[in-house]
């Protein structure tokens, strides 16, 4: 019997451009099926929980499968396997034999993302391809404000890049929206049923400039409130951002939501 895989995996995102296969730039996807198709000896196509951008990193991006053909290979051995061959960039942090009918993203409740800000006065050389360097003082205060304000289902279209192009509606629901302060960086947290293409960047650029005063809470509060992307912050730049979990219960999500964002960084980002 032909079995389905649920896959999480971790990646550094730096070299690749994104998670969806392209045909002539180097992608995760691409990496992953190629090494199923090794392991298989057959083409194997997999659907992921969502894209990631150009540069964008993952601590929990799920995939899902059918096997083209029956190999006798359990969990713990798979996972191996898969990580004996994938880039290094690239690691297999768990799979899972599931139901048939589970898909990566259409079986998925919500995911959280988190953006890391490097605050120090300088680049940390180890950190510089996984954070952003701002060298502003935050006001807390007016950041946590800003952050309150994205939470619920709001009209984003401020937040996108490309909205013309958008098939569908631009409403999202942001369950919650978060900072946290942790040895010199701030970590950023949004958890939703679903973003649009570059909104937690957007998000970020809006939130770290209100916080260092080049941007009003009035802004922000027009942008939602218009839908209209003029004068909005700069997005923040790829490196910074994570996919932090994907949540296939209500459960989960629960639990997503009540966990701070730097337990998951000590969960998945140290081990």
């Amino acid at each position: 019997m032909l079995r389905r895989w649920k896959v999480t995996v971790q990646y550094d995102g730096t070299e690749y451009f994104g998670w969806q296969w392209q045909p002539d730039q180097p992608s995760v996807q691409e990496a992953i099926q190629d090494t199923l198709s090794s392991i298989y000896t057959e083409q194997c196509i997999i659907d992921g929980s969502g894209r990631t951008d150009a540069g964008v990193h993952a601590l929990g991006q799920v995939f899902s499968f059918q096997e083209p053909r029956e190999i006798k290979l359990d969990e713990a051995t798979f996972k191996k396997a898969m990580n004996a061959l994938l880039p290094q960039a690239i690691r297999v942090f768990k799979a899972e034999i599931v139901d048939e009918g589970f898909h990566a993203r259409f079986s998925a409740f919500g995911k959280t993302y988190v953006y890391l800000i490097d605050q120090s006065d300088r680049i940390n050389p180890f950190l510089r391809n996984f954070s952003w360097n701002r060298r502003h003082d935050f006001d807390m205060d007016l950041t946590r404000r800003v952050l309150e304000l994205f939470e619920g289902e709001h009209d984003f279209s401020a937040f996108t890049v490309n909205v013309h192009m958008l098939k569908g509606t631009a409403v999202r629901k942001v369950f919650k929206a978060d900072i946290e302060e942790w040895q010199g960086y701030y970590v950023l947290s949004f958890t939703g049923s679903g973003f649009l293409y570059k909104m937690v960047r957007s998000l970020v650029g809006q939130v770290v400039e209100c916080a260092a005063g080049l941007k009003t809470y009035e802004k922000a509060v027009e942008l939602l409130k218009t839908g209209r992307r003029v004068k909005a912050a700069q997005v923040a730049p790829a490196k910074g951002l994570f996919l932090g979990k994907v949540y296939y219960s209500e459960e989960e999500l629960r639990e997503g939501l009540s966990t701070p964002a730097l337990n998951l960084f000590g969960e998945r980002f140290f081990n």
